[in-house]
Order: C-alpha cells, then structure tokens, then sequence
C-alpha cells in the first residue's frame, strides 16, 4: 500500500488472501491510509505513560478489518467466521500481548461503550512493555508520529 497517492496492491493467488480473508486484508489494506491518526494518537500516549507503543497500530488495524467485516456479514455467517489476524497467527509472538489489549481496551471502543481517547490510554496502560529506551525516545522526538523499537 502507497499512500500519496493512495493505491493497494496485493497477490490474490495466495490461500489467505481469497475469499472472505481476502476482502477482510483489502480493507485492512485501505486502513493504512488513515492510519497515522491511530499511529500518533498512540505515540502520544506512549510517550506519556514512557512506553514503546511498537506495531500496536498495526495489529490494531487488523483487528479492527476482522471485527467489521464480521458484523457485517449474514448471521449464520458470522458464527463460523474467523478473522484473518487469528486465522492465520498475526498475534503470535511478539504481537502475542496487543492480542490481549485488543480484546479488552479497543473492542469496548468499536462497540461504541468508550470513547476513542479512553481506548488509546487504556491500551497503552495495559501494554507490558518496558519503558521506552533512549534510542527509541531519541527517535520517537524526530519523527514526532511513529513509534518504532531498536
């Protein structure tokens, strides 16, 4: 995904990227072009509470793709669908622990019972991480948006 101008591409011929999962990654795709308000929302959090945020953004993104795409399917439909993110093990390792602070500080804002601002902090609270290290604080000040481990 390109983002000036906005423009998506990716291979349809793969298994994951066909049928319902492939329509749930489009739109995780398209995501991507309004993803700096989530990118700096959490940097700004992060660096309040002095937590590296890392790809949290990122998970974020595909959680929500699947959390949408399954409210708006059929009802027996949504019963057996599984999003992409744990289909196809988005959240193991490293990502293991935004898993956790998905299901329980950002579903609550998709289900419209907190605020957008209320989720980021929660979120944030909630990460294990280690404090931000010097270089990734250092980085954090130049680039102003993004979050980003060393």
């Amino acid at each position: 995904t390109t983002l000036a101008p906005p423009h998506i591409t990716f291979s349809s011929g793969g298994p994951s990227n066909q049928d319902l999962s492939g329509f749930e990654l489009l739109f995780h795709e398209a995501s991507h072009t309004y993803a700096d308000t989530m990118m700096n929302a959490l940097s700004a959090e992060g660096r309040t509470q002095h937590k590296d945020v890392g790809d949290l953004w990122h998970a974020l993104l595909f959680f929500t793709s699947g959390v949408d795409l399954r409210r708006l399917l059929p009802a027996p439909e949504r019963a057996s669908f599984t999003p992409y993110a744990y289909r196809y093990g988005v959240y193991r390792g490293r990502w293991r622990q935004y898993r956790r602070v998905l299901e329980a500080d950002w579903q609550p804002y998709l289900d419209g019972k907190m605020g957008f601002d209320a989720a980021i902090r929660a979120m944030v609270t909630d990460l294990r991480s280690s404090p931000v290290s010097t270089r990734s604080a250092v980085i954090m000040r130049e680039n102003g948006a993004h979050s980003r481990s060393i």
